[in-house]
Parts: structure tokens; sequence; C-alpha cells
């Protein structure tokens, strides 16, 4: 048996409830993160593989354990290059160099401001230093575009190898997605970034001519859904799905996933789907679905570009104002003559550093078994808002409860801190 640790929140068999998914942060602040992750579990479990999963708490430490209880490490990664990541890329390293076992990074990127990467220059080192340690054991740095690799090149770095999102080798190569049919009305899901007010329009039109769904995947807006306390900052775009008083919520419409096989399921229902989140996307991708992106991005746009996904370009986001403009784009052909070469270059690239993949010849037992088992586990259906039905009292207590304990949160931390400045103090008076 080859045991594989993988960098993830939870396995794809794992039930968690929505409390529990947002209490511990299974999804990484982001539910997207869902889709790489479970891809990635799937791909590897070839026959004889076991997988093990674990997204938090890498440290020297543990490296030991992991080199004794599995034989290989695979890194599957975002945009992994960013400042507000550096903290985590510097003790993912420190566990990498410490391990005994090899280990793969299976794709990251870098996000450029303006065509530029010189916000990344202070943290230049920490990233050179992760992509020598990963270098030591595996044959490539794999990254999600052509300007993630650009940009590792400029450091120094050869061995570099575009390869994408792996959320999309989850059906194989053999995956098509259908043309899109026109009809006087569409069932669309869409997606927003919460960050940015973009298409407000559009989605205004959606909502008053089709039967739309809004699928979030942020963690502020689970929340939000969770106890019906609004999080976003006051004045922002009334027309975007953002605050409890929108019909998406008010409704008890919109679906926040907990798991990416049931995600994908659902989205099997839908005509279209469009948005600016690439995995929000890829989800609708992966069903079958005809999706159209928003490439608000650099890290959104290497991606779609790699992949052939239909989009719109950074430049052309805020011009569009109608859903016949992006109909217009949901062509998949150039999609589905790539795919297949593209989840092959994945392949090759594992068994290229000893790593079979249950897509490999031989490997359709594993698959079946693999795919006939997710089906027979009891995942949790998508989070609503089910304050959307309560009293004005009813959801007054719920919001309140909410209050309290992010105020007793603030308390215990508070106490905690100066609960270590008295025992310092203490320690500093023993010793005079």
């Amino acid at each position: 048996m080859t045991r594989i640790l993988i960098r993830a929140g939870k396995s794809p068999f794992d039930a968690y409830s929505a409390h529990e998914t947002f209490d511990t942060n299974l999804i990484g602040s982001n539910n997207g993160n869902l889709i790489f992750a479970s891809a990635t579990h799937k791909l590897l479990s070839a026959e004889g593989v076991s997988i093990g999963t674990r997204m938090f708490g890498w440290s020297e430490a543990l490296a030991a354990k992991a080199s004794d209880e599995y034989d290989m490490f695979v890194l599957p990664l975002a945009n992994a290059f960013r400042p507000t990541f550096e903290g985590q890329l510097k003790k993912i390293t420190q566990f990498i160099d410490k391990l005994t076992i090899p280990t793969v990074m299976l794709s990251g990127g870098a996000q450029s401001h303006n065509g530029s990467f010189d916000h990344l220059k202070p943290m230049e080192p920490t990233i050179k230093a992760f992509c020598k340690a990963v270098l030591r054991k595996s044959s490539h740095i794999t990254v999600r575009g052509e300007r993630s690799a650009e940009y590792i090149r400029s450091l120094g770095f050869t061995d570099v190898m575009v390869i994408g999102c792996p959320s999309l080798t989850t059906n194989g190569p053999g995956h098509t997605v259908p043309q899109l049919a026109e009809k006087d009305s569409y069932r669309i899901a869409y997606n927003i970034e919460t960050s940015k007010d973009l298409l407000g329009e559009l989605i205004s039109e959606v909502e008053r001519n089709h039967d739309a769904t809004y699928f979030p995947q942020d963690l502020a807006t689970m929340e939000m859904m969770l106890w019906g306390l609004d999080k976003q900052k006051p004045k922002r775009d009334q027309r975007l799905p953002l605050y409890s008083s929108h019909n998406q919520f008010a409704s008890d419409k919109a679906e926040f996933f907990l798991d990416a096989s049931t995600w994908i399921r659902r989205m099997k229902d839908f005509d279209f789907s469009f948005g600016p989140r690439i995995h929000g996307n890829i989800v609708p991708i992966l069903a079958g679905t005809p999706s159209v992106v928003f490439a608000h991005d650099s890290r959104t746009q290497e991606l779609v570009e790699y992949h052939e996904i239909p989009h719109f370009k950074p430049s052309e986001v805020k011009n569009v104002k109608s859903l016949d403009e992006v109909v217009e784009r949901a062509d998949f052909t150039k999609f589905n003559a790539g795919h297949s070469a593209r989840v092959n270059k994945v392949k090759w690239f594992l068994n290229e550093n000893g790593i079979k993949t249950i897509f490999d010849e031989g490997e359709e037992k594993a698959r079946a078994s693999y795919e006939a088992s997710l089906t027979e586990v009891a995942l949790p259906p998508a989070q609503g808002t089910d304050w959307a039905s309560m009293s004005v009292n009813e959801r007054y207590r719920l919001s309140h409860q909410r209050t309290q304990a992010i105020e007793v949160r603030k308390l215990k931390a508070e106490n905690q801190k100066l609960r270590d400045a008295l025992s310092k103090a203490s320690s500093s008076l023993a010793t005079v």
C-alpha cells in the first residue's frame, strides 16, 4: 500500500455540517478550495493507494511523523505566491525541508498587479526557498499558467511546468462540455467576487428575467447565511447579493456547498453559469454545464487562457451589461479539443515522479470503485438561509447569539494576551 499525504481541508468522503465546516474553516476561507483538493484526492487514488489529508499545522516537528506514516507528500496549491500566504508558505517550506519522503507540488500561481510582480519582491526569498525545497524532492515546479511560469523563471528556476488547475482532471481526459442551446429563458447559476462591485447591471437583468441562483464561496457570506448577520461594508452595489436583504438570501435561494461532489451534481440542473470566481465556474464545467468566466485579475486570466475556457478579459469585464453578450462567448470548441492533452500532461508529470493516477491504463476498476463509493456517502445539503422564514424576533435572537459569541471570543483572546504578559513579567521578576 502506497500512503500519500495531501494538503486538503478534508477527504471528499468525510461529512461535516455547515457549523463544523465554519468553526474549523475546513474550506480554507473559500469553498473553491474543495474543488482542486477533491480532484487531487481522486487523481491519486489509484489501486493500492491510501490518501491522508491535512490543511494546517505544518511544522518541522510534524515532518518526522509524516515521513514515518507516509510514502509521498503531494501539495496542491492555488494562489500561493502572495504576501498574505507568506507565513503559511514558510511553514510548508520548513516542513518539506525536513521530510525524508518525495514531495510533489501540484500547481500554484502568482498574481501580478498591472502586469508587474514588483509587489512580491519583499517575499522573493520565501518563494525561492520554497521552490528550492520542492525541486530537491521532485522534477518540476508546476504552475497554473504562463504568467506564473515566467515569474518563477525570472527568479532563476528552469524546471517549471504549466499544468493549469488540477480540478479540471476530475472527470479524466474524455470530459467534454456541450454547446449552449439558445433559449428565451435560462436556469442560471452565477457567482460574484465579494471584494469588488462587478456585474451589477448584468446580475440585475438575470434576476429579473431568468431563474437565477447565486452560489457564494467566501467564509463571510457563509457566516451571514448561518446567522443572518451582515458582514459587508455599507454602501456597496445593492444589485449584488452582498447583504441579507438581497432576494437570493431573503427568499432562501442562494446555496453554499460544503462538498465538491454535491456541488458538481447540483450544477447539472442548470443551463448556464457565469461569474468571476474561477472554481465557481469550473464546477459547472465539470457537470457538463456551459460556463463563462469574467477574468477580473491575472491569476484567473492565466487559468482560463491555459484551459481555453470561454471568458472575458479583465479589460472587458466592466463593459458587459447584458446576458446576450455572455451567451455569445459560451463556445467550448477549443476547451473540448485541448482538454485530453492537458489532463494527460498532469498524468505524465505525476508518473514521472513515481506516482500512479486513477486515470492510468489499468485503473478502470479503481476509478469505478472510487466514483461508486462517493455516491454512497451521506453528505450534507448546501447551506441556505434558514433564518429567511423566521419571525423578526427569532431572527434577532439568532443574530444576537452570533454577536455575543464573537464578543466572547474577543474577550478570551484579550484575556490570553494578559495572561501571557503577566507570565512573562513574572519570569522577568524571578530572574532579578
